[in-house]
Formats: C-alpha cells, structure tokens, sequence
C-alpha cells in the first residue's frame, strides 16, 4: 500500500497548480455550493481529512499542517483550509519525505460520493428475479440471517415502511449531524431505503422480500441534508461507528471514479474495519469502466459488479475489472421505497446488498467466520455461466443455497418434521396399537419407535402387539422421517390392561355332559352340557333352538341346566348360536335321518364340540373342575 501513496501524492502535486487555478476561479461558485469539481474530483471546499485515534491527536494533526480543527467524531478529524488540493498534496510530499512524525497521517480530500444506480427501469418490473437467480428461498430453509447486523451507510431508510420497521436498531446513526436513533436516520432520497430493502425487507409485509430477512439493520444516513451524495468525512466516520457498535457486515452502496486513485484515509479505515472482524461490500460503480469504483477498489474490499436476467454481465453501466470479486444480480431489482412503496432500479447500488444479504446468511450459520473466510465460501461457491470471464464476474455469480451449504460450514440443519400421531387399538395385552400419521412433512422414509417408559419395544413398525411386560405401562410411539430433524410423536394415555382370561378358540366350543355322543367310533358319556366356561341353561336353550323339550320342569326352568341333550342336538345348537352371533357355523350338515352326515368345518370360526382327545380328557377326569395341563392344550381354560 505503500506504492500506492506514493502515486496519490505524484497525482495531487502534478495537478496543484492547475487545481490551484480552478479553484480560484470558482472561489465564489464554492461559497455558495456544497462541493466543487476538480481534475473529475467533486469535494467540500475549504476541507480536508484524516484518521485520528482521539481528539488531542487530532488537534497535534491540525498542527503539524496549519489548519484549524472543525470536529473530530468516531476517528475521523475534518480540519478547515483555503487551499485543501494544496494542503492534500503537500501532506503527501511531508509523508513521503518524512519530514512529520509516524503518527501525523496524510490528509484526504473531504470527496463527494454518489449512490451507484443510474435510475429507474425503463423496461418495467420483473418482481424480484433475483431470488431465483441466486437460489434464495432454498437458503431460506437454512438460514435467514439471524443474529448479524448489517450496517448500511447510505441515505437513511424510511423508518416507518412496513417491511423494515422492524429491523432497525435503535443504534441507528445519523453520520453527518452526529446524532444517534431511528428518528435521525429518516431517508431524504430513498436509496438507502431500497438498498436496506433489498438486503431485510420482511416478506408478507409488502411484495418484496430481502435475502437476509433475519437480520438486524444499523442505519448509518451519511448523506448531506436533503442531497443524495456523501462526503468522505461522514461515510468513514460511518464506517468506524458500524465497527464500534458491533455491525458485523458493512455495506456500501456508493463510490466515485477509479481514476481518482485510492486514498489514504479511506483504506486506513477499510483495513481497520477488516482487521476488526467486519465484511465490507462495495458497488463496483455505474460508469461503465474497466476498473472498479472506489472504495470497492480497495483489496480489503468485496467489490460487486452487476448482472441482469438471468445472469449476463450488464455492460450498459456496470464497472469492471480485475477488482471484481464477485457478481450479482443489479438489473430491475425490485425493492422498497420510501413512503411504504414498492419499485426497482438499476445499478451495483443494488448488487452490493444482495452480496451483503448472502454473506449475513453465511455468517447466521457461523459468526466465528473471519471477513476472509466469508469471502472465500462467496468465491468459492458461485454461479458461472457459459459467458463467465474473470474481469466481468469475479468468480462467478453470488449463489446464496451454495454459499450457506458450503463444505467449511456445519452441515445445514434439517428441516423440522411437521404433522400428527395419534394411536388407535385396544390398550389391553395381546391386542394390537397402530400409529396413525397426518399431514407429515418431507419425502423421506418414515419411521416408528415405540417405547414402554424410557425402554424401546417392538421391531420399528407402525404397530406394535402388546405383551405381558406391557401391562400396567403407558406406551408411545415416535415417528421420524429422513432429511427432518426432530420427530413427532403420541403416547397412549390409557394404562395397558392386564390379558383377560383365556378365551375359546374362534367361536368357543360346544361341550356336552349328559346323554351319549358317538365319537370316532366310541360311546362317551357326560353329565351337564356347557359351551366354553357357560353353562347352557334351559333358558338359552329356548332362546337360540326356539324348542322346550318335556324335561324341562319347575317354575325356575329358565335358570337350570340342561341336561341329556344328544349328539344331534348338541351340533344343531352350536349352529344356532354360531348364526345368532353373525359367526360361521362350524358344521355342515348334509342328509337326513340315518343318513345324515356332519362336517366340521375347521375354518369357520363358529362354536364348535369338543375334538375326542378333549373328550376323551374330560372322560378320564370324571368331573369338569379337573382340568390339568395333562388335556390338549386346546382344552385348557376352555373346558369348565
């Protein structure tokens, strides 16, 4: 950087003299205006500037050049002389021979700075296109900025617009009066509130949406009253109050013409603001040149250069050169204004927030990110298209999904899983819970875990068949579905119930214990007639067969037992009361009289007799409250 003093100080004493001149000539045209232009450089006239770290060194300043102290705010000291061209290029000369002491800078025109957008669109509204050239709404689902401050130094933002009011800080500084809070940084032009816009703009609040809505904005309105340019002296008082009050991003939508050379001041500035961990973005600038406006021409700085849809480097205003870092979007690019409207301009005033926004998203996912590495993940993860060439784009095309998907970032989080579980089933063991979902968000695999207390159960399907160990327990079921994080989930607010006492096969069975069956060839002969652990009364009898046979006696009958019933009717009733209870009868039978034949149906799930070895287990008990592991196990808590 050396180098590059050297030349600013040749430039400013080989012009001196003629500067000298046109000053003089324009001497009543300075007390009258707010700047004057010289050699294509516009200034304050009667002011000069310099960096200063406290206000006696600003006034040991003042003296080592002879000039008179105006203020001193933010490290920035604005000093009053007749000559300031001279007093600049003689600084410069006193530098370089080193004839002042290490501490006494080289002084800087106070140098007007224009907004870097030519106008409004002449082509009409293409409402924020540069959301899908960018791949913005896919970052969304990673991150929107939250947690960075974004410090915009431009004309202020109307502080009342529905889509920003919400992300001004109340740190917000007004440069030029010195004056800190929202009601100083109300915008005059209405660049800076685009510029804010396009950057935080709170989409559902109006029709544009920035890239970065999560953020919060440090206004810094650094333009002269009522005028849409910017001394030198408040844009780096600027700079240096973003980096005092915690911006992590710096933009600067702003510049004047490269072959104004760099300047001293403002690159001791940009370096400390750099060096103290902040991402300064600047506008390449509108003239259309093969070199980078400054400050974006400074190394420290990401210069932007502009593109239209869908991607073309816009040779009809934008600068470029091998300062170029990186291109974005800066044809049409819709935005807020002032007054609570919406519209679109043109320029790298508009390319730089959208870079701005990108990098906040990048910094949201990892604020130990230092301004080099965020420049390399925006380098490093551009766009480029078939026409891309280095001086044009930088390296490519700001993609905001690449950028906050960059490998030196943690992985992006999973999107959260959305929808509902609920359990349906009888919460008694041996029955069967399913896991009913709705409404589940994303397309990866579904999957069930569910739990009794802390401890997993089941094989991972949507149901589970309780157990005994599940009796007395609250069971609940988790579901998660790859590519989301989190998972969703419903516990079974019923106790499980114990398992009732066994039940028959299908449809019980019919026994019968009086009378004489023949079996499989034998004679067997029991005393009552019972299906499953139910004694058939003669009442039941009646109700299901629709007969009362001559045995049936006493004013109770209903409630005795039946006795004596044969092998037929036996069979019959077992039929009857499978039909009464909508079940399959389990014998067919076919024939009449002797000839009658009886199939038993094994499929049906209708009440059905006994089975010989069952018979022949009760027979050899002789009474039925016998019942021993030694029958079929098709007997046991079936048979009463």
């Amino acid at each position: 950087m050396r180098n590059a003093k050297i030349i600013s100080a040749r430039f400013f004493s080989a012009v001196a003299a003629f500067v000298f001149l046109f000053f003089s000539a324009f001497s009543a045209y300075a007390r009258s205006s707010a700047s004057v232009g010289i050699a294509g450089v516009d200034f304050r006239p009667g002011e000069v500037l310099s960096t200063a770290n406290s206000y006696e060194h600003a006034q040991r300043i003042a003296a080592a050049h002879n000039l008179r102290l105006f203020s001193f705010a933010h490290g920035i000291a604005v000093f009053g002389v007749q000559n300031p061209v001279a007093a600049v290029a003689q600084s410069a000369e006193m530098r370089q021979g080193m004839r002042v002491a290490d501490d006494i800078p080289e002084l800087s025109l106070n140098a007007v700075f224009r907004p870097q957008n030519p106008g409004p669109d002449t082509a009409g509204v293409r409402q924020q296109w540069h959301h899908t050239a960018i791949n913005t709404e896919r970052a969304w689902t990673v991150s929107t900025g939250a947690g960075v401050t974004v410090a915009v130094i431009d004309t202020g933002i109307d502080t009342t617009h529905p889509a920003l009011r919400d992300r001004i800080s109340p740190r917000s500084f007004n440069s030029h009066s010195l004056r800190v809070g929202i009601r100083y940084v109300q915008d005059d032009d209405g660049h800076g509130t685009l510029v804010a816009g396009i950057i935080a703009a709170q989409s559902g609040r109006g029709t544009a949406a920035g890239v970065a809505p999560g953020v919060e904005l440090l206004v810094i309105k650094a333009n002269a009253p009522g005028i849409g340019y910017f001394e030198q002296a408040s844009w780096l008082r600027g700079v240096n109050y973003a980096v005092e009050n915690g911006a992590h991003i710096i933009n600067l939508s702003l510049g004047r013409h490269h072959l104004n050379g760099p300047d001293p001041n403002e690159q001791r500035v940009l370096r400390n603001a750099v060096n103290s961990g902040v991402v300064v973005i600047a506008a390449a600038g509108n003239d259309g040149f093969g070199r980078a406006g400054f400050p974006a021409a400074n190394p420290e700085v990401i210069a932007v250069s502009a593109v239209r849809e869908p991607g073309i480097f816009d040779s009809s205003f934008s600068n470029f050169g091998p300062e170029i870092a990186i291109a974005a979007p800066g044809s049409l690019i819709y935005s807020t204004l002032p007054v609570g409207r919406t519209g679109s301009k043109n320029g790298t005033s508009m390319a730089a927030p959208v870079v701005a926004g990108v990098a906040a998203l990048v910094l949201s996912r990892d604020g130990s990110l230092t301004p080099r590495e965020v420049r390399e993940i925006l380098t490093g993860s551009t766009r480029r298209t078939s026409a891309w060439n280095r001086n044009l784009y930088g390296y490519g095309i700001v993609n905001a999904y690449a950028a906050v998907s960059h490998s030196r970032l943690p992985p992006p989080p999973l999107p959260a899983l959305t929808g509902t579980v609920s359990i349906s089933g009888t919460a008694q063991v041996g029955q069967t819970l399913t896991a009913n979902v709705a409404g589940l968000g994303g397309s990866g695999a579904v999957s069930f875990q569910w739990r009794r207390g802390n401890a997993n159960v089941g094989a991972g399907g949507g149901t589970l068949t309780l157990t005994a160990a599940d009796a007395g327990q609250q069971m609940a079921v988790v579901v998660t579905r790859t590519g989301n994080s989190g998972n969703i989930s419903s516990t079974w607010t019923a106790v499980v119930a114990a398992a009732p006492p066994p039940q028959p096969a299908p449809g019980g069975m019919v026994r019968v214990e009086g009378g004489t069956m023949w079996m499989q060839g034998r004679n067997v002969t029991l005393t009552t007639f019972n299906i499953g652990r139910h004694l058939v009364t003669q009442g039941e009898w009646f109700d299901v067969m629709g007969t009362r046979p001559s045995w049936f006696t006493g004013a109770n009958w209903r409630n005795l037992p039946v006795e004596q019933v044969s092998w037929w009717d036996a069979i019959e009733f077992a039929n009857a009361k499978s039909r009464r209870a909508s079940l399959t009868p389990a014998y067919t039978i076919s024939g009449t009289g002797a000839n009658r034949i009886v199939t038993w149906n094994r499929g049906a799930n209708g009440y059905r007799l006994p089975t010989e070895a069952e018979w022949e287990c009760v027979d050899k008990a002789r009474k039925t409250a016998i019942m021993t592991t030694k029958c079929p196990a098709s007997t046991l808590g079936m048979i009463s």
